[in-house]
């Protein structure tokens, strides 16, 4: 955990030069008290307007407090010293307003005032809120935090698990169809566990996604990833069957890489190459060098837009492709950066974020969501990492 953000970089195509003052002097004093955080009633605001007010009417996504959790955590870790004053007010929020303690687990939707409004316990913010602890954990090492995260572990072993070998339901209420998304979340959270524990008993649970990855949600034939699926894990009917989005690809190639790295006992390298392949040659939009929402299994482009996270997952693949298989992609990653800042971060307030464009450039979003600070943050972070790598280093 270095602390990327107190240091000085040597700029390989200036995107330390851009990264570091943007997330600093921008995009975490925006996104912390007052505009970021609901100063009366606590907890992080699902979003700020186009103009950067908080739209404090909105309910609260419980995997939004999670997630603004991580990024704070991690900041902190990295350096940020304001970053403890927003860290520990989500971390009470989250425990104190979201949190089952009849159940067990943890809710799906707040009220603005906290009040809880679905108390489903969801996997895809199980995910998220485990993620968000075991970073928290990292930052704090407080006993309470790893007891949220035993008993975390515990609820979805106990109530959410499909079967030994099948994975996990999409929430308590059982409902289909069945997405390889929340199952790719609780792995990266149990990775991010596994850095900080070291807990054999974390690994086996990623190793069981990996074998799901393997069994059901990569399809050799196509090289593709699938996103929805029947109960039994065949491919869910009609166009939903067919759906693939470049974004998961690349998200899945940035987290393989890791699993293998911590030890992970599935061979992946080959399964995340050719998701890399098939993701850069069918779901890049060659005019604007973005990655675009949604394909099919043809690789035939089924929805054009683009949002913002994508992007990021694009520059993290970019970046394990350059680490894991010697890949030449400094400039790919320059170019991504740079692409970011001069179209989705060049809106006023600065540290905000124009969340979606069509295929024409043209912005489609109405507000900016505090849920894409996750995936800004940690491709910044993995990016400034990589300045200081020997393939970027060597590029210059």
């Amino acid at each position: 955990m270095t602390a990327f953000l107190s240091k000085s970089y040597r700029p390989v195509s200036a995107m330390g030069a851009r990264i570091v003052p943007w997330l600093t002097d921008a995009a975490l004093p925006l996104w912390s008290a007052p505009t970021g955080w609901d100063g009366t009633h606590g907890g992080c605001v699902e979003s700020l307007s186009l103009s950067g007010a908080p739209n404090l009417d909105l309910n609260k996504r419980v995997r939004v407090q999670a997630r603004q959790l991580y990024v704070f955590a991690h900041a902190h870790l990295l350096g940020y010293a304001a970053a403890s004053d927003q860290l520990e007010p989500i971390l009470d929020y989250l425990v104190s307003r979201a949190h089952n303690h009849a159940r067990g687990g943890w809710v799906h939707l707040l009220a603005p005032d906290g009040a809880v409004v679905d108390a489903r316990r969801d996997m895809y913010d199980q995910a998220f809120v485990l993620h968000g602890l075991a970073w928290a954990q990292a930052a704090l090492g407080d006993e309470a935090v790893a007891g949220h995260i035993r008993a975390t572990l515990s609820f979805v072993d106990s109530d959410l698990r499909h079967g030994p070998e099948s994975g996990y339901h999409e929430s308590d209420l059982r409902s289909l169809p069945r997405r390889q998304n929340p199952h790719m979340h609780w792995l990266e959270a149990l990775l991010a566990l596994y850095d900080v524990t070291g807990d054999d008993g974390v690994m086996a649970r990623a190793d069981a996604i990996v074998t799901l990855f393997h069994r059901h949600f990569f399809d050799a034939e196509t090289h593709t990833l699938g996103e929805y699926f029947t109960e039994d894990w065949q491919r869910a009917s009609g166009a939903d069957g067919d759906i693939v989005e470049p974004g998961h690809h690349f998200e899945w190639v940035w987290l393989l890489h890791k699993y293998e790295r911590l030890g992970g006992r599935h061979p992946v390298k080959q399964h995340a190459r050719a998701l890399y392949d098939f993701a850069r040659a069918h779901g890049v939009d060659p005019a604007a060098g973005f990655a675009v929402d949604e394909l099919n299994r043809s690789g035939q482009v089924v929805r054009s837009s683009r949002r913002c996270w994508p992007q990021t997952e694009a520059l993290k693949a970019h970046i394990t492709a350059a680490r894991w298989w010697g890949a030449d992609t400094v400039d790919q990653v320059a170019q991504l950066v740079d692409g970011l800042f001069d179209s989705y971060l060049d809106v006023s307030p600065a540290g905000g974020w124009q969340d979606q464009f069509d295929a024409q450039g043209r912005p489609m979003a109405d507000a900016m969501p505090a849920s894409t600070l996750y995936h800004l943050f940690l491709a910044f972070a993995e990016t400034l990492d990589f300045c200081e790598s020997d393939a970027a280093v060597n590029k210059d």
